[in-house]
């Protein structure tokens, strides 16, 4: 390939910056958009969960994580598998004391 210089106007060096800027920022807003639905199977979740898979199967009968359910398959969303472990961070055992001593005079 020989190297050759090419003489372009301000402005359609503008434009051709500016059109692959977006197209570059599209790309990455496509992505971002496909990471927040990543779909787990069981033995994904109960990596991601550090649980077994029988414990995995146990909460999903009994409607105590949020899945989805194809014919015979199960999926999780990650985000949502995240979200769902969040809720259930436990208050630190002072408060807890605290909350306990608090609920049994009302």
């Amino acid at each position: 390939m020989k190297d050759e210089i090419i003489l372009i106007s301000r402005e359609d060096l503008q434009q051709l910056v500016e059109g692959s800027l977006r197209r570059v920022l599209n790309d990455g807003a496509k992505s971002t958009e496909k990471g927040k639905t990543k779909h787990l199977t069981v033995k994904q979740a109960s990596v991601l969960l550090d649980l077994a898979v029988q414990t995995i199967y146990g909460l999903t009968s009994r409607k105590e994580i949020p899945h989805i359910k194809k014919g015979k398959r199960l999926y999780f969303v990650e985000d949502d598998l995240i979200e769902w472990l969040n809720a259930g961070k436990q208050l630190p055992r002072i408060k807890t004391v605290f909350r306990k001593r608090y609920d049994k005079r009302f």
